[in-house]
């Protein structure tokens, strides 16, 4: 990994770090706990993309462009 990528990879994990101890904060739970159910969805929604076939890839773009309106 080059080090641009290391950095970027730091950031993110600082934001994702610092938003969830906000939401351990209002929902007044340890980080660790918060930290679990963060990384049981990132698996829930690898599974589920995983399991997704689409088609054709104008697929994708047609359904963000329905999004951006």
């Amino acid at each position: 990994m080059m080090e641009e990528e290391l950095v970027g990879v730091n950031a993110e994990l600082r934001y994702i770090t610092v938003e969830l101890m906000k939401i351990a904060a209002q929902r007044n739970i340890t980080f660790d706990e918060i930290a679990q159910e963060y990384i049981g969805n990132v698996y829930c929604l690898d599974r589920s993309v995983r399991k997704c076939k689409i088609a054709e890839p104008r697929a994708v773009h047609k359904v963000a462009a329905k999004e951006r309106q």
